[in-house]
């Protein structure tokens, strides 16, 4: 039927792609502004500045006493071993800097 409107899921606009779970989340123009004038310096994609910053915020937020630098020392290490910085590396982690 031409004019015809059909709804869609927008979830099922994504499950053709083979990019496994993704979620969408609302964030400020504001924000949004910022992610994209720092991706564009730093050579990275607005998704991938954004999960740097999510990633970068969550070690901080479980491990206060480490530093920017230590934060992205352990993204590092955890990269060279092909993994990703869990919860339970980070409890240890903070262990190790207390003893």
């Amino acid at each position: 039927m031409p004019g015809r409107r059909t709804r869609r899921n927008i979830r099922n606009s994504y499950v053709s792609f083979n990019w496994g779970y993704m979620g969408i989340i609302k964030i400020s123009e504001h924000m949004h502004e910022r992610l994209r004038s720092t991706s564009t310096a730093l050579s990275r994609s607005i998704n991938a500045q954004a999960e740097h910053w999510l990633r970068v915020g969550m070690l901080a937020e479980l491990n206060p006493a480490l530093s920017y630098g230590d934060i992205c020392k352990m993204l590092i290490e955890a990269e060279a071993r092909g993994g990703d910085v869990g919860p339970a590396e980070t409890a240890a982690h903070s262990i190790e800097q207390v003893a």
